[in-house]
């Protein structure tokens, strides 16, 4: 599966810059064009988010259920 928005405008915005996905294909070594290369979903989500959130662990949330203004999940 492929993002809808071209390669310029999928990137990660933070204050230094240092989260585009120009910048991650550099690194990579990989061929980069800002405009016509649709960028594969599983770059931007699992590459991104290794590099942000390596301990992030994938959890199913079976249901939520509101207490006050504070949601509770069940897993």
């Amino acid at each position: 599966m492929m993002l809808k928005s071209d390669r310029f405008a999928s990137s990660l915005y933070d204050p230094d810059s240092l989260f585009t996905l120009r910048h991650y294909y550099q690194e990579m070594n990989l061929a980069y064009e800002d405009v016509s290369l649709p960028v594969p979903i599983e770059t931007f989500v699992v590459e991104f988010q290794k590099r942000l959130a390596p301990t992030l662990e994938e959890t199913d949330i079976t249901s939520a259920h509101r207490i006050l203004s504070i949601y509770r999940e069940s897993v």
